[in-house]
């Protein structure tokens, strides 16, 4: 759809490229008054010469460009002294594009004294040249990204299974990324969040029983396995470095290069030939790394341990903000839940409490909540009080961590639960025998 619109856009100014600008000057410093002052300014650039009729500029004596400028009064009712040129430049061969760069960069050069102080004093209210390299680079991106998608999708499909998306995608995820039967759920992924399937550094998903094993070891040293397995790894590197010589952390810095130019497209920003030739070297370096990768999928095995974390930070590292925030929100109803479970369960009616704090502690004191477990609901409680009234105050990435803090307890408290009655229908059978 994007590439269309270019399209057309272009199509409409058939061979002509036009830039032009507003240049706004205000206040008692204005220097430059008359159109006559300004172009006498720009050929101040010994590159720049305007002809006699003041229609056109030769630059760097071979290249000729149309110029049109205008002038008139601005600010309110017209009588502050402000008063603004509207500058058109025009290029009517593609062979003279990137000449035409040069010469549009030394006329903003020679124009910035203008307004030392205010760089929104120019802006650019057309630029057919952007739109030029912008169509250039779009399919280049499409390529760049499609070949991610492929390579993750054959991994996630192959490795984790079928049915993951719908199996393990929470609701709160799930309900923006399949708004109909025709999307996936890889294909509603943002290009940026892509590669944090790949390549995002994650604990193991059995981190906290491995810190409480090594906390409550009589061991005195521990092997190199055993610390190692503490050390957060990106499925790039547990899978595809080895076979692919291609260090994590510098295909992060490319993908996330792509990306801002990727955004410079999408979102009519300005775009050079020099980003263009960046999006090209970049887009064929990560296409064959990525290609390569997808050679060596067939020789990767992952556990079913291994494919239930994979799945999990799938979901996370390509959650937006707001699917963050819902699914903490999400997560926390859930540990609610448990506690009044818990606290049903036991005899010890919730009603009781003031609020769910109090539940929690009142649990604690009675031995069914361990201290260190309480502690952290009570952080969380206020985690969730902060992102409830003060959200902007809180980073996704600090969401997305306590995420997962919230979906462990949970597992916690339903374990302590089913503890409690697995004990207490040994005690009944132990009571009917004697």
């Amino acid at each position: 759809m994007l590439i269309s619109l270019l399209i057309v856009e272009m199509a409409k100014n058939e061979t002509v490229y036009k830039v032009e600008y507003l240049l706004l000057l205000e206040g008692d410093n204005i220097t430059c008054t008359k159109v006559d002052s300004l172009l006498h300014l720009l050929q101040s650039d010994s590159d720049i010469v305007i002809s006699e009729n003041n229609k056109s500029a030769t630059y760097r004596g071979n290249q000729s460009f149309d110029v049109d400028i205008d002038m008139g009064s601005a600010g309110q009712g017209k009588a502050s002294g402000s008063i603004y040129f509207d500058m058109s430049f025009s290029c009517n061969s593609e062979a003279d594009l990137n000449i035409f760069g040069d010469f549009l960069r030394s006329v903003r050069v020679v124009l910035s004294p203008l307004f030392p102080k205010n760089p929104d004093a120019l802006q650019i209210l057309r630029d057919d040249l952007s739109l030029y390299y912008r169509i250039k680079a779009y399919p280049l991106i499409s390529e760049i990204e499609n070949s991610m998608r492929r390579l993750i999708t054959k991994f996630m499909q192959v490795n984790v299974g079928m049915g993951w998306t719908r199996e393990r995608v929470p609701d709160e995820i799930s309900k923006n990324k399949f708004k109909n039967e025709d999307t996936t759920f890889l294909h509603n992924v943002d290009f940026i969040n892509l590669k944090e399937l790949l390549l995002s550094q994650n604990y193991s998903k059995h981190k906290e029983s491995l810190i409480n094993n090594l906390k409550t070891s009589q061991k005195e040293t521990f092997t190199k396995a055993e610390i190692e397995s503490l050390i957060p790894v990106s499925n790039w590197d547990r899978y595809f470095s080895a076979k692919i010589k291609v260090d994590a952390e510098e295909l992060d810095n490319d993908w996330t290069q792509l990306y801002e130019l990727r955004c410079k497209v999408a979102h009519n920003r300005t775009f050079t030939s020099s980003d263009l030739t960046r999006t090209e070297t970049l887009g064929k370096k990560v296409v064959i790394i990525l290609e390569a990768a997808q050679q060596e999928l067939d020789s990767i095995h992952v556990n079913e341990d291994e494919a239930q974390g994979i799945a999990e930070d799938a979901v996370l590292n390509s959650a937006s903000a707001k699917e963050l925030l819902e699914m903490f929100l999400g997560q926390w109803r859930g540990i609610e839940r448990h506690v009044i479970k818990l606290a049903n369960f036991v005899g010890d009616d919730p009603a009781n409490y003031r609020n769910l704090a109090d539940c929690v502690r009142g649990l604690e004191s009675k031995g069914y909540i361990p201290g260190d477990t309480a502690n952290e609901i009570g952080d969380l409680a206020r985690v969730k009080n902060i992102i409830v009234h003060l959200d902007n105050k809180v980073s996704p990435e600090v969401i997305e961590n306590h995420v997962g803090d919230l979906r462990r307890i949970a597992n916690e408290l339903f374990r302590i639960r089913m503890d409690r009655k697995y004990s207490l229908k040994k005690q009944t059978e132990k009571a009917t025998k004697q």
